[in-house]
């Protein structure tokens, strides 16, 4: 089972959850030769992934030479984090928004 995504903002120091996300993708580009385009193919029961306490909604996005992952608050998650309701990672590091990710 994927892991679930952080409760509150102010938890989110490095995100590693979304982190490891990451990796997920990175080995699956070092299998396919491509990123993939929807969670599943990394091993997620659905597309989107919603997180097993069902805070966040995660998608990932791919291109010929990246990727994005999205996680989009949910519920009572976007009542509690309206600051950071939907963060990012990308294949080249980039965190956004950037305040959510210290």
């Amino acid at each position: 089972q994927l892991p679930e995504l952080p409760r509150a903002c102010v938890s989110i120091r490095g995100l590693y959850r979304t982190q490891s996300m990451g990796k997920f993708q990175e080995q699956y580009f070092l299998d396919q030769r491509r990123y993939a385009g929807d969670m599943s193919s990394l091993g997620a029961p659905a597309n989107p992934l919603v997180t097993a306490a069902g805070h966040y909604s995660v998608q990932t996005a791919a291109t010929e030479t990246g990727f994005t992952l999205t996680a989009t608050a949910l519920d009572n998650q976007l009542t509690l984090d309206s600051a950071c309701s939907t963060l990012t990672l990308s294949s080249d590091g980039v965190r956004a928004p950037e305040d959510c990710w210290r």
